[in-house]
């Protein structure tokens, strides 16, 4: 255990190469209109049918951008309204995971100007995203199913990033124990992997 690659999910320091597509969120249509980046992409913008909670691609240049403004309407769960608007961006971020599965891509950059906290909840929710549970295939499906993607967090403070990773790691083993049988999973074995990863995590 963990059978869970959560190293599929990489990041890296330091500035993307210019060809790696960028990713652009604002907590809101109204923050993404008063951003001076977002100039040029607003004529784009408002001839989208979904302007919000969405990501939008904008080609402007060599290459495409994707911009995505937060919505007012948020995850419908959560002790209170910063929760649930953290679990909102958790969703933006897996509906990043899925748009980098569906485009292929192998890298890619994030930028969010005007919420740090929201920005962790949206590579959160990106890394959750790219979960597998692949014991059980043969290696060549699991090959097919694992997409390595290598993320370039833009302004996110280090210690932050790598508190959230770890909670992302213990999410996935979660995940692994639940996702096992339980022909397999009896309480004796689940019993011998609570005292196993005591031990490696002292």
């Amino acid at each position: 255990f963990p059978s869970h690659d959560i190293m599929n999910t990489l990041f890296k320091k330091g500035a993307a190469p210019k060809t790696v597509p960028s990713v652009w969120a604002f907590r809101s249509l109204e923050a993404l209109k008063a951003a001076p980046e977002a100039a040029d992409w607003l004529p784009v913008l408002e001839h989208s049918a979904t302007k919000e909670a969405t990501w939008i691609q904008v080609v402007l240049g060599p290459e495409p951008v994707w911009v995505y403004a937060g919505s007012s309407i948020t995850a419908r769960y959560g002790i209170d309204t910063s929760s649930r608007e953290l679990e909102a961006w958790r969703k933006a971020g897996h509906a990043l995971g899925q748009l980098a599965s569906s485009r292929k891509w192998s890298q890619v950059q994030t930028r969010f100007p005007d919420g740090p906290d929201l920005h962790l909840a949206l590579l959160e929710g990106l890394v959750l995203s790219n979960y597998r549970f692949d014991k059980y295939l043969s290696s060549a499906r699991s090959k097919d199913a694992a997409l390595p993607l290598q993320v370039y967090p833009v302004g996110v403070d280090k210690k932050a990033l790598a508190e959230m990773y770890r909670l992302t790691e213990a999410v996935c083993m979660a995940r692994d124990w639940v996702n096992e049988p339980q022909a397999y999973m009896d309480a004796a074995r689940l019993a011998s992997v609570f005292k196993e990863q005591g031990k490696k995590l002292s």
